[in-house]
């Protein structure tokens, strides 16, 4: 396709791709959004092979990067690089690696030797079901949630998530488990996350001014790690468990204004 009608297509909305086919070359079916879609998925692998090596911390930041390649694929398409045929699914699959199966393999690894009756010493099977049912709670939860939004996905602009979106859910207890919070509490967390993934609570998107504090925070986080008392995770925590609190309800109340609004003009 000659360079200007590339450029018109890209203002358009969307990368130039050929119809999906048989034989049709899987590169031309891929957009630039897809090749930060699949980043996303290489991040989250990577921390999965980290977390058998015993590299938690190492593992935890990778997840982090991907919270950030999630996002980064969105942007990239709203510039006109995406609208290729891979995009949701492409984007659905590398979410549950990074953000189901590397948190869910991150709290196993990191709980699963955790002495949960003071009379058992060392790890115990008692233990590893625990720390096992929590983790796994939290896997297919992610997996439902993920089907769920494929399945109700429509063509009209949505301001809301039906249930809490995997990132969101993958970044709070992952940062639990990063600052080494007791483990009752990020089980707690864990089984919490994963409710309200397959809850029908409806949780506002981050768009506009609030992804650039939430993405500076994650990068924090990236950065400082644990210095300065854990100030960087510890805000980005605050942040995440600020939203999952008040989000509902601000979707609530917004959903009332604008009932208000649709009255006035009725009036």
């Amino acid at each position: 396709m000659p360079r200007l009608n590339r450029g018109l297509v890209r203002l358009a909305g969307q990368w130039p791709t050929l119809e999906p086919k048989e034989s049709t070359p899987l590169h031309r079916m891929l957009t630039p959004a897809d090749a930060v879609s699949v980043l996303n998925g290489v991040l989250g692998l990577t921390a999965i092979f980290l977390i058998s090596l015993n590299l938690l911390d190492l593992a935890v930041l990778l997840i982090l990067f991907a919270v950030l390649a999630d996002g980064l694929d969105g942007f990239v398409a709203r510039l006109g690089y995406g609208g290729g045929p891979f995009g949701p699914k492409l984007d659905s699959f590398n979410d549950f690696v990074s953000f189901g199966v590397a948190p869910a393999t991150l709290i196993f690894h990191r709980y699963y030797q955790w002495e949960i009756v003071t009379e058992v010493s060392g790890p115990s099977i008692l233990t590893a079901m625990a720390v096992g049912a929590a983790a796994g709670a939290f896997l297919v939860a992610g997996m439902l949630r993920l089907i769920r939004f494929e399945v109700i996905r429509g063509d009209t602009r949505s301001d809301f998530f039906t249930g809490l979106s995997i990132p969101a859910a993958a970044l709070w207890v992952t940062l639990g488990t990063y600052m080494g919070w007791e483990p009752r509490v990020v089980l707690a967390f864990t089984w919490l996350a994963a409710f309200l993934m397959v809850s029908r609570i409806k949780f506002p998107k981050v768009r506009g001014p609030l992804v650039v504090p939430l993405a500076l925070a994650v990068l924090g986080t990236i950065w400082f790690g644990r210095q300065f008392d854990q100030s960087a995770p510890r805000v980005l925590f605050s942040i995440m468990t600020t939203y999952v609190a008040m989000g509902p309800l601000f979707v609530r109340w917004r959903a009332g204004r604008l009932t208000d609004m649709d009255h006035a003009w009725a009036d």
